[in-house]
């Protein structure tokens, strides 16, 4: 749906999971963890685990792209957000990360400098940049492209949401 992978997209997903997911999925709907990830292969998905309200999950995720769209943050909670994105991007790592961090580096083509790129872009980012994102973030939402491993119960009630059921056992 474009949009390039950036620092400042790497700050948003994890105020769009800390703030938004969290209480709407999280608090108000008893999962028992929610989030949205993204990556250089320009992919946005979201998940829940051990999610009782699937139907109601679901309309959430679809309200992405206008909570982004309406995002309001002081400079102090921007920072604290750009803080844990520059972290997940400048993390320790024993002598085993190092080599699977330059294995990655080798298979992808990226580099080091790559990094720093993304550090830089999410020191950088603003609350306009992060509001880029919203038709960015709905277009993916309004791909409806679902796909849940659950209780075939809960799936079953709801199965009305999905094109097909594919029982694994």
């Amino acid at each position: 749906v474009g949009g390039k992978y950036s620092g400042a997209l790497a700050v948003l997903t994890g105020i769009v999971s800390n703030e938004f997911l969290y209480n709407e999925v999280r608090a108000k709907g008893g999962a028992y963890g929610v989030g949205v990830n993204s990556n250089w292969r320009e992919q946005i998905a979201s998940w829940s685990y051990r999610d009782p309200n699937l139907a109601n999950t679901l309309a959430v995720y679809e309200k992405m792209g206008d909570y982004i769209a309406s995002l309001e943050l002081s400079e102090e909670d921007l920072t604290r957000f750009v803080i844990g994105a520059v972290g997940g991007f400048d993390q320790p790592l024993t002598e085993k990360s190092k080599g699977l961090v330059d294995l990655n580096f080798y298979l992808t083509g990226r580099t080091p400098e790559d990094i720093e790129a993304l550090i830089e872009s999410a020191l950088d980012t603003t609350v306009e940049d992060l509001k880029a994102y919203a038709p960015i973030f709905q277009a993916a939402m309004d791909q409806k492209y679902v796909a849940v491993l659950g209780s075939e119960k809960a799936i079953r009630e709801n199965e009305e949401l999905f094109d097909e059921v594919i029982s694994l056992i």
